[in-house]
């Protein structure tokens, strides 16, 4: 069970979701049964269903201090992150996603680093089909500052109003970045927890990847065009020369399945880049 008696301090654990009700009732049984004080709520916020994600959030009222609030103003997943950090009660804010589960004594873990310092990171283990693969913690991102990933993060109120929350403008990628990388440049200390999520990866067809690459690949080149000025670096032309010919070797071996899927989201990565730098008139291929 959590243990937040060091502090007195409670703790909003946010939950952004949009049709997450295949996969949201085991995000919500892992924080329940971590859940043993009643300075710990949980904020589902909810940006614009048309599944049984509320009904699925809603039957864990008794087992939770739960709100599922209406983030739904628009899409964009920095809008639900918004909306459910103002609605959130307490000081330490941190974020899980609907598709992942949280492991072992994850709260506890992560609020004993916002005690330390307004900006906390944990470990994602990338899991598919049951199998675990790379751990995605804490790391450099774009050879610019470090990051953690938006589903095993967490945040001071304090910091949050004084950047003026997440940018509602990226949708698609970058998201939690942009966040991170501004509150840093502003002053504020990052650091990592050892609190770890199983990062669960679907399996997707290879038309879903490439609009799934495509759209991250775009807001990269937005993350370049805000943070240029700032340090970020400029991409390697050399490295997409050869993401471009790899493409065309690879053209053979799309009979298989994996292949296929691999071909995809390189293809999405690629075409976005070109198009990002289009739109924001920032070269970053």
């Amino acid at each position: 069970m959590v243990d937040l008696t060091t502090t007195g301090c409670g703790v909003s654990v946010c939950i952004p979701v949009r049709n997450g009700a295949e996969t949201l009732a085991a995000q919500l049984e892992a924080l329940a049964s971590q859940v043993g004080a009643s300075t710990v709520e949980v904020v589902v916020a909810d940006n614009g269903s048309t599944d049984d994600t509320r009904r699925v959030a809603c039957s864990f009222a008794e087992r939770l201090d739960l709100r599922v609030i209406d983030a739904g103003k628009e899409p964009g997943i920095n809008v639900a992150r918004n909306a459910a950090v103002r609605a959130a009660s307490h000081e330490r804010i941190l974020f899980c996603d609907a598709d992942d589960v949280v492991q072992g004594d994850w709260i506890s873990q992560m609020a004993r680093a916002l005690d330390r310092a307004p900006l906390v990171g944990g470990t994602c283990v990338e899991t598919i089909l049951g199998v675990a693969g790379r751990e995605l913690g804490v790391a450099t991102r774009f050879s610019f500052l470090p990051a953690p990933l938006g589903a095993c993060c967490g945040l001071s109120r304090e910091c949050f109003d004084a950047i003026g929350g997440f940018d509602e403008s990226y949708r698609g990628g970058a998201d939690e970045f942009d966040f991170f990388f501004r509150a840093q440049i502003a002053g504020y200390e990052l650091i990592e927890s050892p609190a770890r999520v199983t990062y669960i990866q679907a399996v997707r067809g290879a038309r879903s990847e490439i609009r799934r690459s495509f759209h991250r690949a775009l807001q990269e080149v937005h993350l370049y065009r805000d943070f240029k000025e700032a340090g970020m670096p400029r991409s390697s032309p050399g490295a997409a020369l050869k993401g471009w010919a790899l493409l065309g070797l690879s053209i053979p071996r799309l009979l298989s399945r994996q292949s296929r899927v691999e071909w995809a989201r390189l293809l999405g990565r690629r075409v976005g880049r070109v198009v990002g730098s289009l739109r924001w008139r920032k070269l970053y291929l």
